[in-house]
């Protein structure tokens, strides 16, 4: 059983390496003006892109498109990118690779800048490697990199150039918006577009904050039935014979996964939480040398609560169906729990932290299906693992049933 879940993970793990992303609803404007309505492979990129793949149709086949010759695209409801030519500093923010200088050296790109706010005011990031950049325009003018870099001062302190904080007191006056706060604003995202939301509704209090990333928070609850395939063994630091393998067991699990979507990146990432009922129950034999040899009976009641935290990363592969992988850290609380010789008083079963890796496929947010790798975990109790140890761990194929 164990192997056959295995191939399950495998196969899922190579359907998700090979899944393409799907096309969505978008268009763009060539360096002529004009716009062409299609379908963008969304890419939900992390670094700005110099090209792009799009459809005519459904059906239509696949072409590329660059920055060579296009002003302007956007995936709907994903931020927009436009072509700009800026100057722009490329030192990078590696905390190990930080210049011993605080002058910044710009060069001139022609990039796609990502919009993250428009309006009055627009703000644009730019990434790429070990680098991100903002940059602002105002009034129409060219964007304009908000200068910030970090330095190594010494061989001991790290300092940071700051000048963004005086561009964006230059050029974004309103009453809203005092010396003090602009001093405060951090070279982040959500503190920039914050102040650039800000200042555009003191402009235009007609002013509408529109997603930059397109996505907003949701919470699904799954019903998680599970069939398990876990092992358990036991051995002594003092004597090979109170070793004990309890061998690959068949089990059921039952689990309730609270998951929160996270409203970035086109809700492709989650948090997930999933206390699951888990039971281990099975007898096994040692044996003991001496003018004969004999066998001891040994028994493991093993319940417990498991409680894994962790992220959940989404593929998607039509509207409807999308592979996910996730990683967690577990939280076990064992119930009325032992391990037992015969002729000794049983061993307790403790508390433990272990890992656990999944993946799975959802199709319409509604159901799902997850094959999870268990992380082999000790599960004696602290006082008793100091002369003995165990081991349990296994894999398991989870159902889903979201009843949100």
């Amino acid at each position: 059983m164990k192997k056959n879940l295995l191939a399950l993970a495998l196969s899922l793990l190579f359907s998700a390496a090979n899944a393409q992303t799907s096309f969505e609803k978008g268009y763009f404007i060539k360096n002529t003006g004009e716009r062409v309505d299609c379908l963008i492979r969304d890419m939900a990129w992390m670094n700005n892109p110099d090209t792009f793949e799009y459809k005519r149709s459904e059906s239509g086949q696949t072409q590329f498109e660059s920055l060579a010759g296009v002003r302007e695209f956007q995936v709907m409801g994903a931020p927009k990118y436009v072509r700009a030519k800026v100057k722009m500093d490329l030192s990078t923010d590696n905390t190990g690779r930080l210049d011993s200088y605080k002058d910044i050296r710009l060069v001139e790109k022609e990039v796609f800048l990502r919009i993250l706010v428009e309006g009055d005011a627009v703000l644009y990031h730019y990434a790429e490697r070990e680098l991100q950049r903002f940059f602002i325009r105002v009034d129409g003018s060219t964007p304009e990199q908000l200068i910030y870099k970090r330095y190594k001062k010494s061989s001991h302190e790290i300092a940071a150039l700051t000048t963004y904080r005086q561009q964006l007191w230059n050029r974004l006056k309103c009453p809203d918006i005092t010396r003090n706060s602009i001093n405060k604003i951090a070279y982040k995202m959500n503190a920039l577009v914050r102040l650039f939301e800000r200042y555009n509704l003191c402009k235009n209090p007609m002013y509408v904050k529109g997603a930059s990333d397109g996505g907003n928070y949701a919470i699904n609850l799954f019903l998680r039935p599970g069939i398990r395939s876990t092992s358990l063994s036991a051995s002594s630091n003092r004597t090979p014979f109170r070793d004990v393998d309890f061998g690959d067991k068949l089990g059921f699990g039952f689990g309730l996964e609270l998951e929160v979507v996270l409203p970035f990146n086109r809700n492709k990432w989650s948090v997930i939480l999933e206390p699951t009922y888990q039971a281990f129950k099975e007898e096994g034999m040692t044996e003991t040398a001496g003018f004969t040899l004999t066998t001891n009976e040994v028994t493991v009641d093993y319940k417990s609560l498991e409680i894994p935290l962790g992220v959940r990363y989404h593929m998607f592969l039509s509207d409807k169906g999308k592979i996910f992988i996730n990683a967690a850290l577990v939280s076990d609380f064992p119930v009325s729990s032992h391990l037992t010789y015969a002729n000794s008083a049983p061993l307790e079963l403790g508390f433990n932290v272990s890992g656990a890796f999944g993946l799975g496929y959802k199709h319409n947010d509604r159901v799902s299906l997850e094959v999870r790798y268990l992380t082999d975990r000790e599960v004696l109790a602290m006082d008793n693992f100091v002369s003995n140890v165990s081991r349990f761990g296994g894999f398991s194929l989870n159902f889903g049933y979201n009843i949100l």
